[in-house]
């Protein structure tokens, strides 16, 4: 909710309305703008290795969550919902925050956590340079999947009973180079650097790549692991990473056009073993989509329904303050909904 920088305690907001209805946007539309910017720019020349489409991705962008949809309830005809459209888009600040939401939600649901010997290992390879980003990450992650997957060896199965990863790549603009690299949190046995270090390297070098690798004590923002309750913070910090180029400001339109291409339909996350993901069970399809909301933002449409909706999805919001005060604030259905005073 665009409110959530007016609240002082994100736990005050948590608990005025569930957690499924809480959508930070806080830097949203600050990032958004020069994102936009950056991939319509006529100063744009980068040529596309992978599919990615710019004014595609900025049109996505520049529309995601201006508006909401209405679903009704295909069994409960009292039952509305709105929920916000958004694009879907790697590039996006709002969507990948809220695909880092649910990886930590889901992550909160790992069985055996309390049991788990936590340690990061950090995967790297030497910089490459503008125009190489797409082919250094394809070979790094044939690189990556060798070595989980046994292909060359079996020293993954060896010290890794579970795992936890992400991508993530980084822009260096004083150097003007890219730098990739896979964060990683592992259930396991000790794994001695050397070893690790020789292990990495020979598929890196398989692939014509210069590796490098860094392992630890999993920690929660540098205080050791002491509970549970610890191990899951570690656990969530890994499911959070973004594209870093984007929220530092690093708006060049030919590298964050690079970069996109580079992400576009790529896997940035996963997890097996022990600290594999849960995926949410499939239930029947509860909910029927009607429209979009500014459909019915328009006082002088009147279309058949139209009242029944207004009032339905009014009627469900009275639990959800700070959600209706959104609606209201960004829709003309609070001019509709509001009846005139009487006078008299």
């Amino acid at each position: 909710l665009d409110t959530l920088s007016n609240i002082s305690s994100e736990k005050s907001l948590l608990q005025a309305i569930p957690a499924d209805w809480v959508f930070p946007t806080v830097n949203h539309d600050r990032v958004r703008q020069p994102l936009n910017a950056a991939l319509e720019s006529p100063d744009l020349s980068y040529v596309s290795k992978r599919g990615f489409y710019a004014p595609r991705t900025a049109r996505r962008i520049r529309q995601c969550d201006v508006t909401y949809g209405a679903l009704h309830a295909w069994e409960d005809g009292a039952r509305w919902m709105v929920l916000p459209l958004t694009c879907n888009s790697v590039a996006c600040p709002l969507c990948a925050r809220l695909k880092s939401i649910d990886r930590a939600r889901r992550a909160a649901r790992i069985a055996g956590l309390d049991h788990a010997s936590l340690r990061w290992m950090t995967f790297t390879i030497e910089n490459p340079p503008p125009g190489r980003l797409v082919d250094s990450m394809d070979r790094m992650g044939q690189a990556f999947r060798f070595l989980r997957h046994n292909k060359s060896g079996e020293a993954w199965a060896r010290h890794v009973r579970g795992s936890l990863w992400a991508f993530e790549v980084t822009h260096n603009v004083r150097a003007d180079t890219w730098h990739p690299h896979y964060h990683v949190l592992f259930d396991g046995l000790y794994w001695p650097r050397a070893a690790l270090l020789d292990a990495w390297q020979a598929r890196c070098r398989r692939q014509g790549l210069v590796g490098s690798v860094y392992i630890g004590r999993a920690h929660n923002r540098g205080r050791p692991i002491e509970s549970v309750k610890d191990k899951l913070a570690a656990v969530i910090e890994v499911t959070k990473y973004t594209v870093k180029p984007l929220s530092e400001g690093s708006f060049k339109p030919n590298r964050i056009a690079e970069l996109l291409d580079a992400l576009y339909r790529r896997r940035t996350h996963g997890s097996a073993g022990s600290l594999a993901l849960l995926r949410d069970p499939e239930t029947p399809v509860a909910w029927k989509w009607i429209a979009p909301l500014s459909r019915f933002d328009n006082a002088l449409a009147d279309e058949p329904g139209r009242r029944y909706i207004i009032d339905g999805i009014m009627a469900s919001l009275e639990d959800k303050p700070l959600l209706k005060l959104s609606l209201l604030r960004s829709s003309q259905m609070v001019h509709d909904h509001t009846p005139p005073p009487e006078f008299g």
